[in-house]
């Protein structure tokens, strides 16, 4: 599998929150998985702490209004919106 391919894709309708598809998206990837790339609507603890578990890394950019903002990988999550701007089009 690519790098930086996406493998999985779970659309929902614009006003539903993005945390609402977690378990959907989340429940069974791959074993290789090693980063999940995420909107901040992803960011909760709830799903960071399941990502660490499985010793995935979360980039995942925190919400504007979180206390502590855990650190993520700046360049690799603009990738990825451009990738999911090329799909929106």
């Amino acid at each position: 599998m690519a790098r930086d391919a996406p493998i999985r894709l779970h659309l929902t309708a614009g006003q539903v929150s993005d945390f609402k598809g977690d378990d959907t998206l989340l429940a069974d990837l791959p074993d290789e998985t090693e980063e999940v790339i995420g909107d901040r609507g992803y960011g909760s603890n709830k799903i960071r702490q399941s990502l660490s578990e499985r010793h995935i890394t979360a980039c995942i950019p925190p919400k504007k209004n979180r206390k502590s903002k855990p650190s993520y990988d700046w360049h690799l999550h603009k990738s990825a919106t451009l990738l999911k701007t090329c799909l929106q089009s």
